[in-house]
C-alpha cells in the first residue's frame, strides 16, 4: 500500500475515529466540518486522476475510474451535510441554551 494512502488512513483513525464530542456544541462543529473531509477526498483524488491521465503513460480507463471515485466521494459530502441538518433540526433546542 502507499505510504501516502496509509498515513492518510492513519490520520483519519487517529483523528476521526478516535474522537469523542465533549459536549453538544463539539458534536456540532463535528458534522458541519465532516463534508470538507469528503470534499477534500474527492479533490484529492480527483487531481490525482488528472495527473495520470495527463503525465503519465496510463490506460485512460485507470484515470476515468478514478474520477469515478471522486465524484461518488464528492457526493458523500454532499450526504455528510446532512447528518449537520439533521443534528440542528433534532437538538435544536439544545443548541439555542
Amino acid at each position: 500500500m502507499s505510504s501516502h494512502i496509509e498515513a492518510a488512513t492513519e490520520a483519519v483513525v487517529e483523528n476521526i475515529g478516535a474522537w469523542v464530542p465533549e459536549n453538544a456544541i463539539d458534536l456540532d462543529l463535528f458534522l458541519a466540518g465532516l463534508p470538507l473531509l469528503f470534499e477534500a477526498l474527492a479533490s484529492s483524488v480527483a487531481s490525482v486522476a488528472d495527473r495520470l491521465g495527463s503525465e503519465f503513460p496510463v490506460d485512460p480507463s485507470v484515470p476515468e475510474h478514478l474520477q469515478e471515485i471522486a465524484a461518488t466521494v464528492a457526493g458523500m459530502g454532499e450526504f455528510a451535510g446532512e447528518a449537520h441538518a439533521i443534528h440542528r433540526v433534532a437538538h435544536a433546542a439544545e443548541m439555542e441554551r
